[in-house]
């Protein structure tokens, strides 16, 4: 998914950008990511309202919060 995000805005495919961020935007928020499921959220909004140069910059926050959501799931598989 986060690989669709990263081709869908470098090629300012708004559309596809919009897809890929509410996708993610749901699975994010069934996990209990609410910090990434909003970033998903505000990048849907954008690329929605065809904000390309806004969208960027919402795709790298997005990518640091996922990085983040990925190491404290790995912390928390490998306390249980």
């Amino acid at each position: 998914m986060i690989e669709s995000l990263r081709a869908a805005v470098g090629s300012e495919d708004l559309e596809a950008l919009g897809k890929a961020a509410h996708a993610l935007k749901s699975s994010t928020a069934n996990v209990g990511a609410t910090g990434l499921a909003a970033i998903c959220g505000e990048l849907e909004a954008a690329a929605r309202n065809g904000k390309a140069q806004a969208a960027k910059g919402l795709v790298e926050r997005l990518i640091r919060e996922y990085e983040e959501v990925l190491q404290a799931l790995e912390k928390t598989l490998v306390a249980a």
